[in-house]
């Protein structure tokens, strides 16, 4: 049985992206909130081999070196982050086994075993759903998928990793604290990166908020990479109209 442990970037723990907006002489500043998903340190343990999300930074921040003020003041490089293309949507995957695989994988016990050969190579080659190598599931290929715009893609990417790079040092083990840095960090050390995420997606961080909440589960960025579009019916569809004799 092969089984291999998997997470979602650090950033899906965001309450969302905050949009702020000037017109003729006001500032309105509004904030959407994604379904939030587990921090990879969170989410699963690490194993020698296994996909996480492919959004942070290339290198991990070595400890000795990581600025402890949260966030933290140290601006952000965007060559730790390279983006490649997100792999084009295949129809290989059924509902039923991205739903079973995906539970498997949100237990901690990630089953390839549970979706066809089709359905794996999908998931794993190059720039889809899962690399197979780090450890990493695509999120920000998803929303490039879901935006349909590679540049969106590529700067949710950036500011994921920016706000995890920027929070790295700081509020390890307390989730309210971390999601405070992350808050705090779109205002400063990212604001950068969350004005090009504004600039770079089409209908600016309103459709990156939206892009962000469909890939916030595993079930959503695999669908985005692989369904094969056949939702199953719904029960007692097919039998729901029987008892039409009552009115005779």
């Amino acid at each position: 049985m092969n089984k291999k442990m998997f997470a979602l970037a650090s950033i899906t723990a965001l309450a969302g992206l905050v949009a702020s907006t000037a017109g003729a002489g006001c500032t309105t500043t509004t904030t959407t909130t994604a379904a939030p998903a587990p921090a990879p340190d969170a989410a699963a343990p690490k194993t020698d081999a296994g996909p996480k999300a492919d959004a942070g930074p290339a290198e991990p921040v070595d400890e000795g070196d990581a600025d402890t003020t949260c966030p933290s003041s140290k601006p952000f490089d965007r060559a730790t982050a390279v983006y490649a293309a997100a792999a084009a949507l295949e129809l290989k995957c059924t509902a039923g086994e991205l739903s079973a695989f995906s539970a498997s994988i949100e237990a901690q016990s990630p089953d390839f075993d549970l979706i066809s050969e089709d359905c794996k190579t999908c998931l794993t080659r190059p720039n889809s759903a899962i690399n197979t190598k780090s450890g990493l599931i695509n999120q920000a290929g998803c929303v490039e998928l879901q935006t349909e715009s590679k540049e969106c893609g590529e700067a949710t990417k950036w500011i994921f990793a920016c706000l995890d790079t920027a929070c790295k040092g700081c509020a390890k083990d307390d989730e309210q604290a971390r999601s405070q840095c992350f808050e705090n960090s779109q205002q400063t050390v990212c604001k950068a990166e969350l004005d090009n995420l504004n600039s770079a997606c089409p209908g600016g961080l309103q459709a990156a908020n939206v892009a962000l909440e469909a890939c916030s589960s595993l079930d959503g960025i695999f669908r985005s990479f692989c369904f094969d579009g056949v939702e199953p019916p719904m029960d007692g569809g097919a039998d729901g109209g029987d008892g039409g004799d009552g009115g005779m």
